[in-house]
């Protein structure tokens, strides 16, 4: 189910910041947000929002399992948080000029 303006702000919220963080440390959410980004052509806050989808997903299927909140590689594989953070940098950076393009200056 996507994300939508219905339900309490501060879980919206909470879980847009955790986002914000979690892109930047998860290879396989920095994907979801890279191909927001170029390939789709969306802003950032849209792309933000598909992360936290995602994210709301792996948090339900962590408390489900009981299972502790494992970084992985884009082939599944466990990764260092060091690793994973390298591989974002490397491969899933949206090119600043891109994201000049994408802003909305306000007057």
């Amino acid at each position: 189910m996507p994300l939508s303006k219905r339900g309490p702000n501060l879980i919206k919220n909470t879980l847009y910041q955790n986002a914000e963080v979690a892109r930047q440390w998860d290879v396989q959410l920095a994907k979801v947000y890279y191909t927001q980004m170029v390939k789709y052509g969306k802003h950032h806050t849209q792309a933000v929002c598909a992360v936290a989808s995602h994210l709301a997903r792996r948090i339900y299927a962590v408390l489900r399992d009981r299972k502790p909140y494992e970084l992985r590689d884009l082939k599944g594989r466990p990764i260092s948080k060091k690793d994973s953070r390298a591989l974002i940098l490397k491969e899933f950076q949206v090119p600043e000029s891109l994201r000049k393009q994408r802003r909305k200056h306000r007057r």
